[in-house]
């Protein structure tokens, strides 16, 4: 059976919990591609950290999954199989909308789309509807940095301090500031905790250079260097200096999304492909988005990743994703055009960092121990997951549309279709064991409040709480009250959360799936009934930043 790597992007309950030591930075030797020495010389009392990054001599690593003999019969019966349990797994869970596809030898020999657009209509999907891919798009900016490395423009090594002045960039650790380079940020290891910043963006509403200058307040949790921790945040901005790269050799782009447009989607006939999410959001050839909340199918969504580009704003249909798969197994090559040189793509799809025992990063992509490559996106409430066997020149995605059951749905998929190309057998207990584990997550209580006491603490005046209060990562948040309810605003967000009293002086996040249930609390009320703190649970994330806030109006 073939393992998977599912790489949980944009889970916001998914946070590093080790605890947070002072910037550290450390020196690796790292694969040297441009013949670019960025090693840096740090203090004799920061770690000195051996490579975890992967050398040439052990490139064997990616090579041993075996080539199986595909006839057009064999291929046939597994795929008549396959097509039975896409159906019946689609049926038993309530996801409103799939798309799959499975290419070989440069043809499409699988493909299918269930459900409909909008949950509740007869709008059915299509091989052009749009579906958000979440962090399947790091491997179109790897990819667009693979061609701009082709004509001259830039280097994998090239450092941010290249393209990002002082005044723009700067990390809590200075000397990592200048040192670290875009294979840093692509492979995930700038020190940083993993995924640090998410909710900045999730909920804060604001513009990435915001984004970028508040990582300057969180300490590093590792070496620079050593250890895969996973960063959105980190990760856009190698897409950031890819753009700036291009702008200084007056390509001509107009933005960051343009030059992935023009790069990339019209060369290969990426014909509905966006990576503007007010393109997606405006289609009318797009799927909605949902979460499973007690059983009840909830409109959710979509998540406005705008701000976060390189790292998760891409957008495309099952018919778009059939030639990315395509131009990925054929090593840039579409239809006889090389978009991106064999040679630097390759780059992409090779070990870097170790992510644990048996599994590698290279730059947007994961690397299993016998040399599948794959990556799943996961921008609430949309899942993906894209697999590609180079040896047997196969490739496999899968597209929905739900937060509960995505994953296992599409991780079921995967491992059925594997398992049936391997060996002809499949394990249905698979896909049960899978969907009753969602199930499972949904009842998790972790950070939740429990029931109230009987009877409550009644609440102060509402205007105990109402007023602005600021925490220096996060920004502001803003307490209002309307028909006796309290409302919280997040940073620039106009997205109201409800608040719920709960007991005393601690309300509830009352409507947000991915926060419902969780406390606010205002405390240090003063002599004139004034709560001069509030302490939002849900951005108490463990990772050196806390989620308190204090007042200022």
């Amino acid at each position: 059976m073939v393992a998977v790597v599912i790489v949980l992007l944009f889970n916001p309950l998914n946070f590093d919990t080790s605890p947070v030591s002072n910037g550290l930075g450390g020196t690796v030797n790292q694969i040297d591609n441009n013949n670019t020495n960025t090693n840096g010389s740090f203090p004799s009392h920061l770690s000195t950290v051996n490579a975890l990054f992967i050398s040439s001599s052990q490139e064997a690593l990616v090579a041993t999954n075996p080539a199986l003999p595909f006839t057009p019969s064999y291929l046939d019966t597994i795929l008549a199989k396959f097509d039975i349990y896409v159906q019946k797994f689609f049926s038993e869970n309530l996801i409103p909308a799939s798309a799959i596809v499975i290419v070989k030898d440069g043809a499409i020999i699988y493909q299918k789309c269930l459900g409909v657009k909008e949950y509740g209509t007869q709008d059915a999907v299509n091989e052009d509807t749009l579906f958000q891919i979440g962090s399947c798009s790091k491997a179109f900016t790897s990819a667009n940095i693979a061609q701009l490395v082709d004509l001259g423009i830039m280097r994998w090594n090239d450092t941010v301090r290249s393209y990002f002045t002082p005044e723009e960039f700067q990390l809590y650790n200075t000397t990592i500031s200048d040192e670290i380079t875009i294979r840093d940020l692509l492979c995930h290891c700038s020190g940083l905790p993993a995924s640090s910043g998410d909710q900045l963006w999730m909920y804060f509403n604001y513009t990435y250079p915001d984004y970028l200058y508040r990582m300057g307040y969180l300490e590093n949790n590792t070496v620079f260097r050593s250890t895969f921790q996973y960063h959105n945040i980190m990760y856009c901005l190698a897409g950031e200096c890819a753009y700036r790269a291009a702008k200084n050799a007056s390509l001509g782009y107009s933005s960051w999304q343009e030059m992935i447009k023009e790069m990339i989607f019209k060369p290969i006939r990426m014909n509905s492909a966006t990576a503007d999410f007010n393109e997606f959001s405006n289609s009318s050839n797009r799927v909605h988005t949902y979460v499973n909340i007690n059983g009840t199918i909830t409109e959710w969504g979509p998540l406005n990743v705008e701000e976060i580009k390189g790292a998760g704003s891409i957008a495309f249909s099952i018919s778009d994703m059939a030639k990315w798969l395509e131009l990925q197994l054929e090593n840039g090559n579409f239809n006889g055009l090389q978009v991106v040189s064999s040679e630097e793509l390759t780059k992409t799809k090779t070990p870097q960092i170790q992510m644990d025992s048996t599994n590698w990063y290279g730059f947007g992509w994961a690397i299993t121990s016998n040399g599948i490559i794959t990556h799943s996106g996961n921008v609430p409430p949309s899942k993906t997951l894209i697999s590609l066997d180079s040896v047997n020149n196969l490739g496999f995605a899968v597209v929905s549309n739900e937060d509960t059951y995505g994953i296992a749905f599409n991780k079921a998929l995967y491992l059925f279709f594997n398992n049936l190309y391997q060996s002809g057998q499949v394990n249905e207990t698979i896909w049960t064991e899978l969907r009753d584990s969602a199930s499972e997550t949904t009842k998790d209580t972790t950070g939740k409040l429990p029931d109230p006491p009987s009877p409550p603490e009644p609440a102060n005046s509402l205007s105990t709480y109402v007023g602005i209060y600021a925490n220096t990562f996060y920004g502001n948040v803003n307490v209002t009250s309307r028909a006796g309810k309290l409302i919280l605003f997040m940073g620039n967000s106009t997205e109201p959360a409800n608040l719920e009293h709960w007991n005393g002086d601690v309300f509830k996040i009352a409507d947000n799936p991915f926060s419902r249930n969780t406390a606010v609390n205002f405390t240090a009320i003063n002599s004139s009934g004034i709560a001069q703190q509030v302490k939002v649970d849900y951005l108490e994330t463990g990772y050196g930043v806390n989620g308190t806030f204090n007042r200022t109006s």
